[in-house]
């Protein structure tokens, strides 16, 4: 699998825009918003008009309809990683987007299999994007694992940074690949 990693300061737009380049310069036209929340991040990918003759699915286990609907979201095609295999197939997606999944998983086994799923998922010459928050700045932080308790909005949340170096080593030790240099920003 070829790899692509990008890592925090992007929005939704600017993600959007740095993802669909270098997929719709490869030809590439099938691809899975893996971990799509409120389905936001899916409907900026369908609109970009550099995808627009591409197929967007999306995949979210923990879809919650009432607020994707008060939200203006998209509800995911998939909510569980069997129905994407079954429906889709192993190694059928030219790209798969996972934006700022990684760091709020709490749990190291479930992280690592979204990563495993994720190369599962790609085709032999798809792209993988990856982005997660890198250092967490934030004064009510408490270590907490492998990462930090954030307190927001009264509740305390997971997150967990990675490093540029960190990511690509992450994601290279989960798919037992390598991956060439220029793959990675």
């Amino acid at each position: 699998h070829r790899g692509g990693l990008t890592r925090q300061k992007y929005g939704v737009g600017d993600a959007v825009t740095r993802i669909a380049i270098p997929l719709v310069q490869k030809g590439l036209r099938k691809f899975l918003n893996l971990g799509s929340g409120l389905g936001h991040g899916t409907k900026e990918l369908s609109k970009s008009s550099l995808l627009k003759n591409s197929s967007i699915k999306s995949s979210e286990p923990f879809a919650n309809i009432e607020k994707i609907n008060r939200t203006k979201g998209i509800l995911p095609d998939y909510t569980d990683a069997d129905s994407i295999r079954l429906v889709e197939g192993i190694n059928s997606q030219d790209g798969i987007v996972n934006h700022m999944v990684l760091n709020v998983i709490k749990d190291r086994v479930v992280r690592d299999n979204v990563v495993k799923q994720i190369g599962g998922l790609l085709k032999k010459d798809g792209i993988g994007i990856i982005t997660t928050r890198d250092t967490i700045k934030s004064a009510t932080k408490k270590a907490h694992l492998d990462g930090y308790l954030i307190k927001k909005d009264g509740k305390f949340t997971f997150q967990k940074g990675f490093e540029k170096d960190e990511l690509k080593n992450y994601v290279q030790k989960q798919l037992n690949k390598t991956f060439g240099k220029e793959s990675f920003e």
